[in-house]
């Protein structure tokens, strides 16, 4: 599942770089990644993290396993739906270029 994740995110900053001609476009990302990680998602508590979601479960395609909850199941279909989203703007753009 990490390497399925590092593949999509990987990916999804690829797509996203190449599409707008600028890594802002990766940065933007990264940065709406990096405040939903305000609250952590986690299988265990950790003492320093104010605001944190306990997980219930130690299922690894919810928790992501020991590397974090940015391997799991959840993230992992995030991942993809950006990448789907940017495709079809891409689409879109290219269909309304060939019409100007």
């Amino acid at each position: 599942m990490l390497l399925l994740s590092g593949i999509l995110v990987g990916m999804m900053f690829g797509i996203a770089t190449y599409m707008f001609n600028s890594i802002w476009a990766s940065i933007a990302i990264h940065f709406c990644w990096n405040v939903s990680q305000f609250i952590l998602i986690t299988d265990h508590k950790i003492d320093d993290q104010p605001f944190q979601y306990v997980l219930g479960t130690d299922n690894m395609l919810i928790t992501g396993g020991e590397f974090g909850f940015e391997s799991s199941l959840i993230s992992i279909l995030g991942y993809s739906v950006v990448i789907l989203i940017l495709l079809v703007i891409h689409k879109k753009k290219n269909n309304e270029s060939k019409f100007e």
